[in-house]
């Protein structure tokens, strides 16, 4: 029998890969525009665990296609779930990918319009929790200039 060594980084980053799988399934993760960053799959096991994410059509995100300046994005975000008690905002490619975390009392609309920073083309990623249950959206974005960095 061979031993096979791996360092603790290579276990930990594949473990994380191998999660967010789990957590998106394939259709989730990779799209023809690029695959996620080690630094949102992360952050979506951290915040998420082993929860399931359900994508949904009832969270509506306004971006333009193209963003001219990455530093100050203009976003819209609707869920229509109800109630939504949270709302996450990620960005796939940013060096940190959570945008915003936002909690809702009873009775408000989630409903918001901010502006973020986007490193580069990207998809962003709306996840609202309605009901102790995960709901997902995204939107892909092309940037012309990185506001990250």
């Amino acid at each position: 029998m061979t031993n096979i060594r791996i360092s603790r980084r290579l276990f930990l980053n594949c473990c994380t890969r191998m999660a967010a799988l789990c957590l998106l399934g394939r259709r989730g993760l990779a799209t023809a525009e690029t695959a996620p960053s080690a630094p949102y799959l992360e952050t979506l096991l951290r915040l998420f665990g082993a929860q399931s994410l359900t994508a949904s059509t009832e969270i509506l995100i306004e971006l333009p296609e193209t963003v001219e300046d990455g530093a100050a994005a203009p976003l819209g975000v609707e869920s229509r779930l109800n109630p939504t008690a949270r709302l996450y905002l990620l960005a796939d490619q940013n060096p940190i990918p959570l945008l915003a975390d936002i909690r809702f009392a009873a009775g408000i609309a989630a409903k918001l319009r901010c502006r973020v920073k986007l490193a580069a083309d990207c998809h962003v990623v709306a996840v609202a929790e309605s009901g102790g249950q995960y709901f997902i959206a995204r939107k892909w974005v092309n940037v012309r200039q990185g506001g990250c960095g």
